[in-house]
């Protein structure tokens, strides 16, 4: 079968200039405010819903400092669910987690509403954040352990479906990277983090005044409240940076180029002689 569509379609290798490629951009420092921000339109006008999605990323490929990233975000995601979702109750959809792309971690937290505008739920996101700084040293080093013990405890689980494993290796191939036993070594390295350690990642890539704190705050206003609407076009707060072109962003930004790994050798034979 597989030399049947082999010859049907005559499939040819795409050159490595050819292939599509999606770049992953530094987001500019930012040690004050909201940083890099960005404004739209919700471009269905009947849509009641305004938005704000928050970006806290860690340009630092060390892989403690990323496995850092990861503890942080399971801290964190049921006090932002509880403040915001459940006590000021701004929206059905509350949510934070942490992204990886290019091997480079973000901290994203996002809000969607239709009783407030993107510009109070984003001075109610970063409101959130400076308290959790004082919320997160009164943590005792027990709770530290227990968090990073559950991450380590998820990394280790093993596979029990064989479609889970195939999404799991393909990426490997895909990204180039052939770490097949990625999760474990996670895992190991998660061990060694503790309160000291992310107490000073938290300080440098979240909190005001940060050394490597890169933010980008990317804001939605529903077209169907005229107060929205006017603010679309305020003042942002001293310290933030209004994002007006994207293209320009990109064109003077730095992109994230991840490491890649070393291909296992596959012998030159027919599909056949593999099956």
């Amino acid at each position: 079968m597989v030399k049947s569509v082999d010859r049907a379609l005559n499939f040819t290798e795409l050159k490595k200039a050819n292939q599509a490629q999606t770049n992953i951009y530094q987001i500019p420092l930012s040690p004050k405010s909201m940083g890099s921000v960005i404004r739209t339109k919700e471009p269905n006008i009947a849509d009641l819903n305004s938005a704000v999605v928050v970006q806290f990323q860690h340009t630092d490929p060390d892989l403690k400092q990323q496995m850092a990233m990861e503890a942080l975000a399971t801290i964190i995601e049921q006090p932002f669910y509880k403040e915001l979702r459940t006590k000021q109750q701004l929206g059905y959809i509350v949510s934070s987690g942490v992204k990886l792309q290019r091997d480079v971690r973000s901290l994203v937290f996002t809000v969607q509403s239709s009783v407030a505008d993107a510009v109070y739920l984003s001075d109610k996101v970063f409101s959130f954040m400076d308290a959790f700084s004082k919320e997160l040293e009164e943590l005792s080093e027990e709770q530290i352990t227990s968090y990073i013990a559950g991450l380590v405890e998820q990394k280790k689980q093993k596979i029990t479906r064989l479609s889970y494993e195939t999404l799991r290796n393909w990426a490997e191939i895909v990204e180039g990277k052939y770490l097949y036993d990625r999760a474990l070594i996670e895992a190991k390295v998660t061990q060694e983090l503790n309160k000291k350690f992310l107490l000073k990642v938290w300080s440098q890539v979240v909190a005001q005044g940060g050394s490597q704190r890169r933010v980008l705050t990317s804001q939605v206003f529903t077209q169907t409240d005229t107060t929205s609407m006017s603010k679309v076009s305020s003042p942002l707060p001293l310290g933030a940076t209004m994002l007006k072109d994207a293209q320009e962003f990109r064109r003077s930004a730095t992109v994230i180029i991840a490491q890649k790994g070393n291909a296992p050798p596959i012998p030159p034979q027919e599909f056949g002689g593999w099956i």
